[in-house]
């Protein structure tokens, strides 16, 4: 409540009830409202950070640096509460190409994988930001699981009897983005199959070994002509 207002009222150290005043403006032009209205609309057109895995690039008692990735979107921060620093990031996980900060808007410069020597000024933040093409249709499939405990080297996919999952092809399922060791998730444009009835599964691939399928017979979903759904499955082995 206030967050973006800045809310807060420190008479007895700020505690209740206190920490809870009353409303009394709502300014849009404060530096607090316009910092929140920019990370907020980052968040809505950029999937790295409503559906991506997370990597740390940097760690120390006063910087911390990490990404987020999903399909060919990213998003680097970098946050620095001590004295003004210049640190290298020599796997930043953008593109290679010149950024500028969404909130400095200052140049960055990310040559094969990395950058050099990032400066960021005492107490600031950095946010870059890469955004690719988001997964479109008519219809399309948000498929999360979770309750597989991947190991190095595997990847997970989707397999069933529509054709966008390959008609139980195992050659031609639909793989899924890492999020971490116990979730992944698919973006499905499912138009071809849109009103009709499909089954599916997941199944784990491994190089150089045959993939292990889920034990069971397969989940069966009617789907809608339009719009966005979502699945929310646990990995079955029983």
């Amino acid at each position: 409540y206030g967050t973006e207002q800045g809310l807060h009222d420190d008479t007895n150290g700020g505690e209740d009830p206190s920490n809870r005043p009353m409303m009394e403006c709502w300014d849009q032009g404060g530096s607090l409202y316009r910092l929140l209205a920019q990370l907020a609309a980052l968040r809505r057109r950029n999937r790295a950070l409503t559906m991506g895995s997370h990597q740390q690039r940097y760690v120390s008692h006063d910087l911390y640096a990490y990404s987020r990735h999903y399909r060919d979107s990213a998003v680097l921060v970098a946050v620095n509460q001590g004295p003004a620093t210049a640190v290298p990031l020599p796997h930043c996980g953008l593109p290679d190409g010149t950024y500028r900060c969404l909130l400095s808007e200052r140049p960055v410069q990310v040559e094969q994988g990395s950058i050099q020597n990032l400066w960021l000024d005492s107490q600031a933040a950095l946010v870059l930001e890469h955004t690719g093409r988001p997964v479109s249709g008519e219809l399309v499939g948000v498929f999360q699981l979770n309750g597989y405990h991947c190991q190095p080297g595997e990847r997970l996919a989707i397999t069933g009897s529509c054709a966008e999952l390959g008609r139980w092809d195992e050659e031609l399922s639909y793989g899924m983005e890492y999020v971490n060791s116990n979730t992944w998730i698919a973006e499905v444009p499912l138009d071809r199959s849109a009103g009709s009835s499909m089954h599916y599964k997941f199944m784990v691939c491994r190089n150089g070994a045959d993939p292990v399928m889920e034990n069971i017979l397969g989940r069966q979903a009617v789907l809608p002509s339009r719009g966005r759904l979502k699945f929310d499955c646990i990995w079955n082995d029983d």
